[in-house]
């Protein structure tokens, strides 16, 4: 791991599904190597990718509320990677279980 250059901040997400519990967690950490801020929640068993577009979008939007303006995101989900980088939209299921936390709305 490595810190972000100045002026921007990385935000290191992850989210999990263990039988009926889902959850997400991030940590935001400036070019210093300082916390700014972390979070986490926890929902019903959507498919991990719902927990992992969660994750992301929360951590986006705590930065947006903190004024951030340019942010890495790491993620191990690759799935999220792609649908990110290629601009893609994800699965209607994905969508329609999660209508109010698209991250694409960021």
């Amino acid at each position: 791991w490595t810190p972000p250059q100045g002026g921007t901040i990385k935000i290191n997400t992850d989210g999990s599904v263990i039988g009926d519990r889902g959850g997400y967690g991030g940590i935001a950490i400036d070019s210093r190597s300082q916390c700014l801020f972390s979070y986490s929640g926890k929902g019903d068993a959507h498919p991990v990718t719902y927990q992992e577009m969660f994750a992301i979008k929360r951590g986006l939007e705590l930065g947006l509320e903190r004024g951030v303006e340019k942010v890495i995101c790491e993620t191990d989900s690759m799935q999220m990677l792609a649908y990110i980088r290629d601009n893609k939209t994800p699965p209607l299921r994905l969508l329609y279980s999660s209508s109010d936390h698209s991250i694409f709305d960021i």
